[in-house]
């Protein structure tokens, strides 16, 4: 499980073996992102050396797939780099590690670096997805209204209009992002994909570990919920659900860490303390995961 949401942390003690956080830092920003290219690269190879059939496409699913796996961890650790904590009128920390001083040239050219990651990582990935699909999509329109070609003819044979059939030919070209989703959802996973940037990179900006945080995260959990439940963006009905569900169980964990905040100043007057609350979140999660199963 660490391997896969590529948090190396649970399965090394980088801190107790001689690693400061900018090699861990490092480590996580660059290192996971060369390892999980070179992998790919070296899958493509092997595949090309095989003389298999598309090759290209599938390689491209397989970087994107690396991408979507890294996208969360590496945005958080990127932003991170970012978060300084006063201590004094001469003294600032880094919140995630204090032996790090914000005040050292060491620490203002790794966040030169953390800039320029920042651009192309957490909000250059998505942003540069999205305007593609749109170019692609509005170059397919114009492909037909130029010169249309005889897919287009048998599109207007079989009664779909311009927009059908140029969200058909998006969804072959990019089927690797696209092929679980419904047409009309065919911008839905970069637009997620900034939704997961902003509930693991951007809500640690907002006061962290206060309840202003998790009440900023109850809001946008709450908010995900409902486009969910409005679009229902993917083609399958149980992938629909389970994902509602996700959101739902998301937006409980929110709701109750933030009653666990206030809890305390009028914990006399509740019927229920803090343990019953915590069993309710444990019954949610094993709700959601029977329900993953069964589906």
């Amino acid at each position: 499980a660490a391997l896969v949401s590529a948090d190396l942390h649970t399965l090394y003690e980088f801190d107790c073996n001689g690693w400061d956080w900018y090699s861990t830092w490092i480590l996580t920003v660059l290192g996971l992102p060369c390892i999980g290219f070179g992998l790919v690269a070296a899958w493509h190879v092997r595949q090309r050396y095989c003389k298999a059939k598309h090759t290209t496409v599938d390689a491209t699913g397989a970087l994107f797939f690396v991408i979507l796996v890294l996208y969360p961890r590496v945005s958080s650790s990127i932003l991170s780099a970012f978060r300084c904590r006063a201590l004094g009128e001469q003294m600032q920390v880094l919140e995630v590690d204090y032996s790090v001083s914000c005040l050292t040239d060491k620490y203002r050219s790794y966040r030169v670096i953390a800039w320029i990651l920042l651009v192309l990582w957490p909000v250059g990935i998505p942003i540069c997805l999205l305007c593609l699909l749109s170019w692609h999509r509005r170059r397919i329109v114009r492909e037909f209204v130029g010169a249309p070609t005889e897919s287009w003819v048998e599109a207007a044979d079989e009664g779909r209009s311009i927009e059908q059939h140029a969200k058909s030919q998006l969804m072959q070209r990019y089927a690797f992002c696209l092929d679980d989703y419904r047409p009309e959802a065919w911008w839905f996973e970069p637009v997620d994909m900034l939704r997961k940037l902003a509930l693991s990179g951007l809500l640690q900006f907002v006061q962290r570990g206060t309840a202003s945080q998790v009440l900023v995260g109850c809001c946008m959990s709450f908010v995900s919920f409902g486009v969910h439940v409005r679009l229902l963006p993917y083609r399958e009905a149980e992938a629909n659900l389970l994902k509602v569900c996700a959101e739902a169980v998301l937006f409980l964990t929110f709701l109750i860490s933030f009653i666990l905040r206030v809890l305390p100043r009028v914990e006399m007057y509740e019927p229920v303390g803090a343990e019953a609350y915590g069993y309710l979140l444990l019954s949610a999660f094993g709700v959601f995961a029977a329900l993953f199963v069964a589906l």
